[in-house]
């Protein structure tokens, strides 16, 4: 979407560990001491550290709420994978998300705010695996978009032609045993998805596989494909694995 509007972007990759105020900044207090106590020896230094705003650094959506505020540019912002962070992760951004404007505390004047103008609101673009549920709170602020797999084989063959996996025949058979790997009949505990395929593929094209294995129901390196033991159990029964 940056791209193709021709935005910013920045991006966010939420952990376990992340706080709601890292997306809008971070004051690193642990290093204003540490050049403070350097400060005594050198007044370039001390001089430095008299500064907060040094110590100031802005998150992924802070950068986007200032750079409209100061600068009049919108910008796409993506909050990868929001379900990893605590339960109050998306409850701390309600705010923020729904007025785009914050103020750091350690500094009075700074404050960013988009105000009354939506052609700079950022565009936030957040990403959930469904690993927990995400607050009514937060989700009556999202539109939400399902991205299902892809059933058709025509447009998993486009997938892996924009990915460089030029090999037709190879790329037609692999799909044809991912779909049937996908199938309820095998009920896998994790169904194998467009990141393995990609994985298996490129793989199997750097082993020179032949496409006669695939088509005498072979499946070779089944481990770049199925992650769970079961899933391993399940699909001997179907291939001829060793």
């Amino acid at each position: 979407m940056a791209y193709a509007l021709g935005l910013p972007l920045e991006e966010c990759y939420i952990k376990s560990t992340s706080r709601a105020q890292d997306l809008l900044y971070t004051y690193d207090a642990v290093k204003r001491l540490y050049d403070a106590q350097l400060g005594t020896q050198a007044s370039q230094k001390r001089e430095k550290t008299l500064d907060i705003h040094n110590y100031i650094h802005l998150g992924p959506l802070g950068r986007a709420i200032a750079r409209a505020h100061l600068h009049e540019r919108r910008s796409v912002v993506l909050i990868d994978e929001v379900d990893k962070a605590d339960l109050d992760f998306p409850n701390d951004l309600l705010l923020e998300l729904d007025r785009l404007e914050f103020r750091i505390a350690e500094v009075r004047d700074m404050h960013y705010a988009v105000g009354d103008r939506p052609e700079l609101r950022p565009i936030v673009i957040v990403t959930h695996n469904e690993e927990k549920p995400l607050p009514d709170a937060f989700l009556r602020r999202c539109i939400f978009h399902y991205l299902s797999f892809p059933q058709k084989e025509e447009q998993l063959n486009r997938i892996l032609a924009l990915h460089d996996v030029t090999d037709k025949e190879l790329n037609e058979k692999a799909i044809a045993i991912l779909l049937e790997l996908r199938s309820s009949d095998l009920n896998l505990t994790k169904k194998p998805g467009l990141s393995e395929l990609l994985d298996w593929v490129g793989y199997l094209e750097a082993r020179n596989v032949s496409v006669a294995a695939l088509d005498n129901k072979e499946l070779p390196y089944p481990g770049a494909l199925l992650k769970q033991q079961s899933d391993l159990q399940r699909a001997r029964e179907k291939f001829d694995i060793e």
